[in-house]
């Protein structure tokens, strides 16, 4: 299908190449020109002659946002049929393998759809190992054969990565509304014993589907640009941190999944996730800034978490249960220090902060600053919902919200306002 015809604006139909000259020479004559989505044009021939072609040919063809292709595939699967079918849409183009209405493989023009990115995403070969590979440059088709000629995938793994890949072209095929379909009729070419159940690859996808409505609430499409509005924060896991940083404000979800090598399901789902957490921002165009403060430093994050146990402290204290509250405290702080060796040696004074210790500790364990600031604001964040939850045994329920509310106050000068 490497024959191009192109439509002027004055409505002249040119063929791009020998090829395409012939095929449109073929089929000269009138046609009707059916009314279409903007990325299919169709011609019926008036008045139809009839006629057979030989294969591979096109004998399904539609608008993608007119169609569930769950219900076209469980179609195709019941039918038995044996063919290709093609999905373009803003994303990429993408074709999956049906043989008697079995799931027999799969094609994407899609970087994240690679052999190579799926063994990095499933942790099976380092990024490290794979730009060596492909250093080497490897035939087109043979990356995974490569990895495991240079020891770095076993035989078994790289089966279970053509089948991941598969399934993941099944899924994102089956996400598209946007765009065109086609199924191509013909034999198509064995693939061994790939073969993947058509049912169970349907049940899955669905499950994603549905996922993926409650996603467009927040991103409507993957040509949404997205923009940091808030700082990153210590409590970011590594892989949403990564997706924050690629959102600058000039980059569609698309880009965002194309930068990080991420299926178009799989960014959007960390994008949703920080848009609802307030770290990102959606909109229809390009945002000509982005709104991103300093992240706070080790120093800064103990220093509020002081504020926010002195706070809880002085709470309890009206009570004249302080005492007890950081004897309690102290008993929690030396069990979690067993897991958290920055936390070895410190207590809480009688004013309800840490004495000092915990960033001598934490700059013993030499972790990079980022890392460094996570896993500190981890460990105090697991005292500060100890002394909430005591707390809030001792409260009533006004003093216990309001409580709870000076605290958010508190936490979101490293955080962010939500």
């Amino acid at each position: 299908m490497s024959e191009f015809i192109r439509v002027e604006a004055r409505g002249a139909v040119i063929p791009e190449n020998e090829a395409a000259q012939a095929r449109l020479a073929e089929r000269a004559g009138r046609f009707y020109l059916a009314p279409t989505s903007p990325d299919i044009l169709l011609g019926v021939r008036a008045p139809c002659v009839g006629g057979k072609a030989g294969t591979p040919r096109v004998v399904l063809a539609g608008d993608l946002s007119g169609v569930q292709l769950a219900d076209l595939v469980a179609f195709l699967n019941q039918s038995r049929i044996t063919g290709i079918l093609r999905v373009v849409s803003p994303a990429g183009e993408r074709a999956i393998v049906f043989k008697t209405g079995e799931v027999h493989g799969a094609a994407s023009d899609d970087p994240a759809d690679r052999i190579g990115e799926i063994a990095v995403r499933l942790g099976l070969v380092q990024r490290a190992q794979l730009e060596r590979v492909l250093g080497a440059n490897p035939p087109p088709g043979r990356v995974g054969r490569a990895l495991v000629e240079a020891g770095h995938l076993q035989p078994h793994d790289l089966w279970r990565c053509l089948q991941h890949q598969v399934s993941e072209v099944f899924h994102a095929i089956l996400l598209c509304t946007e765009g065109a379909f086609m199924l191509v009729d013909g034999p198509v070419e064995d693939r061994g014993a790939l073969a993947i159940n058509t049912q169970g690859l349907l049940m899955d996808a669905i499950r994603r589907i549905d996922e993926m409505k409650e996603f467009r609430k927040r991103l409507p499409s993957s040509r949404a640009f997205v923009a940091r509005v808030k700082p990153a924060g210590p409590n970011l896991e590594p892989a949403e941190r990564a997706v924050y940083e690629q959102c600058s404000g000039d980059r569609t979800v698309a880009e965002v999944a194309q930068a990080m090598k991420l299926t178009e399901f799989d960014a959007t789902k960390v994008l949703h996730h920080l848009i609802t957490s307030g770290y990102v921002a959606a909109s229809p165009g390009p945002q000509s800034s982005a709104v991103v403060a300093k992240e706070p430093t080790a120093g800064e994050i103990v220093r509020v978490f002081n504020f926010v146990f002195r706070e809880i402290l002085s709470e309890v204290r009206k009570l004249n249960m302080a005492t007890e509250l950081v004897a309690a405290a102290n008993g929690a702080l030396t069990q979690q220090a067993e897991r958290s060796p920055m936390l070895k040696g410190l207590a809480f004074g009688p004013d309800g902060a840490l004495r000092d210790g915990v960033l001598e500790n934490l700059a013993r364990l030499q972790l990079p600053p980022a890392e460094a600031a996570r896993a500190l604001h981890a460990s105090l964040s697991e005292l500060m919902f100890f002394l909430l939850f005591e707390a809030g045994e001792l409260l009533d329920q006004a003093s216990d919200e309001d409580l709870a509310r000076r605290v958010k106050q508190l936490l979101a000068s490293i955080e962010g306002a939500s």
